[in-house]
C-alpha cells in the first residue's frame, strides 16, 4: 500500500510541477512587445525651423494622453499640451482583421513650434492607463543652425534649411 501512495505522491508532484512552468510561460510578455505606452520618435521639421513632430504608439484607443517637453535633464517644461490618441477603425461587422480595414488606434502624433535653440526631451502620461511612457531625446538639430546644401547652396532640395 505504501508503494501505491508513493507513486501517486510522485505523480501528484510531477503533475503540480508542470502546471507551475506552464502557467509561468503563458504570464510572462512575448518577446519584443512592449509593456506599456511608448514615445517612437521625435524629429525637427525641415520646412519649419524650430518644429518638432512626437510620434507615440500602444496607448489607450481615443485616451487622454498628456505630452511633456522638459529641459535635457528633465527638470524644467517647456511646453505640455493634453491630446486624444487614435481611435480604433474596425471593419465590415465588426471586424478585426487587418486586411478589411481594422485599426487597434492608440497611436499619437503631435508637433509643437517654438523650439529655437532648445535641447529637449519628452514624456507622455496615458490619463486611462495611469502610466508614463519612456523618456525620449530630441535630435539636437532642433538647435535651430542654418544648414546649408552642397557647395554652399541655399535651395531647400538640396538640404538647406534656415535657421529659427
Amino acid at each position: 500500500m505504501s508503494r501505491m501512495l508513493h507513486r501517486s505522491l510522485s505523480f501528484v508532484l510531477i503533475l503540480t510541477l508542470l502546471s507551475i512552468a506552464l502557467v509561468g510561460t503563458r504570464s510572462s510578455p512575448a518577446s519584443g512587445a512592449a509593456a506599456g505606452p511608448v514615445l517612437s520618435s521625435a524629429s525637427d521639421q525641415a520646412f519649419a525651423p524650430g518644429m518638432i513632430t512626437v510620434t507615440g504608439e500602444a496607448f489607450t484607443p481615443s485616451g487622454e494622453i498628456y505630452v511633456a517637453l522638459y529641459d535635457k535633464w528633465g527638470t524644467s517644461l517647456h511646453e505640455t499640451r493634453w491630446i486624444t490618441a487614435s481611435s480604433a477603425v474596425y471593419g465590415p461587422n465588426g471586424s478585426r482583421d487587418p486586411a478589411s480595414g481594422f485599426s487597434s488606434g492608440g497611436t499619437l502624433i503631435e508637433s509643437f513650434g517654438g523650439l529655437c535653440g532648445a535641447t529637449l526631451m519628452v514624456r507622455a502620461y496615458d490619463q486611462q492607463a495611469a502610466v508614463w511612457s519612456n523618456w525620449l531625446d530630441v535630435d539636437p538639430v532642433v538647435t535651430g543652425s542654418v544648414v546649408y546644401g552642397p557647395n554652399g547652396s541655399g535651395d531647400p532640395a538640396m538640404g538647406f534649411r534656415a535657421g529659427c
